[in-house]
């Protein structure tokens, strides 16, 4: 067997184990939170740590397969620091309705490393924060549910996930400016220390996505030469299955924004009606 097709196999056996973990900090969420137990696990948090330590193991493995030697390091090191606080830990955010456990979130991003960047040299920490920034935000519809709020505007999802992403990421900043050539650029939101640039577009039409790829196309013209950030994220929230990430990422590659991440998120929503002006003076 070729070191591609032992990998392959390797990761198909970590993602399992790495469902099966979520499966299980899903349940003590939801015990956590006082609702009914779901997934049916006898022993919940038993579960999490046993597969966060099988996909451990496996993982080593599979870094070994990949040549990551450097990688293979760091997830012994960090293996042990989790070891020291508990395999499986968790820390429930009650404020966002969000039940942590940081081995879990680790593990995914690290997988998701392995098939980004084998075979080139990165910043690994950068890498794995960057990793886990995506696993939050493919996350959202999850986290707007979790609030009670079915967005009827792009300001509304976005100030629900501001919220949530300043608990996770100290230099996350919805103030962020970007200088290009002629003018200033200014993106929705941004972590520093990750040179990571996000843009938050809602489209509740098709033609509302063809108008929001077009306002990324003109907004971050000037984007491509910036030394202070490198690594831009689009997020888009539609209300109906317009659109797949495949065509998304297909038309941000024809326009050169191959250091772009598409990142489409579907969910519940709708435009609010505007209000006749007429109607308006009959209320008054």
């Amino acid at each position: 067997m070729s070191d591609d097709s032992q990998l392959s196999a390797i990761l198909i056996e970590i993602e399992s184990a790495l469902e099966k973990a979520e499966a299980a900090r899903v349940q003590v969420q939801s015990e956590i939170e006082g609702g009914a137990a779901s997934g049916g696990l006898a022993l919940p948090e038993e579960a999490l740590r046993g597969n966060l330590d099988d996909a451990s193991a496996l993982l080593a493995v599979a870094l070994d397969v990949a040549d990551l030697t450097g990688a293979q390091s760091q997830l012994a090191e960090r293996w042990k620091e989790f070891r020291k606080k508990g395999i499986g830990d968790t820390r429930y955010h009650p404020d966002v309705d969000w039940l942590e456990c940081p081995s879990l979130t680790y593990l995914e991003a690290l997988v998701k490393g392995i098939r980004l960047v084998r075979g080139r040299t990165t910043d690994a920490f950068g890498v794995y924060e960057r990793n886990k920034l995506e696993i939050i935000l493919r996350k959202i519809p999850v986290i707007l549910r979790e609030n009670d709020v079915i967005p009827a505007s792009e300001k509304e999802m976005r100030d629900v996930v501001h919220k949530y992403l300043r608990v996770f990421f100290t230099q996350y900043t919805p103030n962020i400016q970007i200088e290009g050539p002629t003018a200033a650029f200014k993106p929705d939101a941004g972590i520093i220390n990750l040179k990571t640039a996000i843009e938050f577009k809602y489209a509740a039409s098709r033609a509302e996505i063809d108008t929001a790829i077009g306002e990324v196309f003109e907004d971050t013209s000037g984007y491509a030469n910036s030394e202070d950030w490198k690594h831009f994220i689009l997020v888009l929230y539609q209300t109906e299955a317009f659109i797949s990430e495949d065509q998304l990422k297909v038309a941000l590659e024809k326009a050169s924004r191959k250091n772009w991440t598409p990142i489409l998120v579907p969910g519940p929503g709708a435009r609010k009606a505007r209000q006749k002006k007429g109607a308006a003076r009959a209320k008054k």
